[in-house]
């Protein structure tokens, strides 16, 4: 009998942090938005005067109630903010004039969240 090893499948993810407000002029430009990450990669025009930004690098931020306030107090409108690692988990914020809601995690259930799944 031959036994064949089974090749370990390289898991690509997506690390970043998405960013969705409606400011005056683009997002890119708004108070506060250096704290959701130095590399901005995408801008892209949602209709309605909504934006979504995406943003990479090194110091991207788990923590984004700093950065979901500043951007809210220089809009006045509604800010939406998720910080996902390697698709595994994300940290999503959402904050309203006035108000920054608290940090919400969402982590895949198969494995620790930035990590390697369990069945690998």
């Amino acid at each position: 009998m031959i036994t064949v090893a089974r090749p370990k499948l390289l898991r690509v993810g997506y690390w970043g942090t998405i960013v969705v407000a409606r400011p005056q002029g683009l997002l890119v430009d708004q108070d506060g938005m250096s704290g959701f990450g130095y590399q901005h990669r995408w801008l892209r025009d949602l209709g309605d005067g909504w934006q979504l930004l995406e943003t990479s690098g090194w110091n991207d931020p788990p923590d984004l109630l700093g950065p979901c306030g500043a951007v809210v107090a220089s809009t006045g409108h509604p800010v939406f903010a998720a910080y996902v690692s390697d698709g595994d988990c994300a940290v999503m914020c959402t904050a309203v004039p006035g108000v920054v809601g608290s940090l919400t995690h969402l982590w895949d259930t198969s494995g620790p969240c930035g990590g390697v799944p369990a069945s690998a």
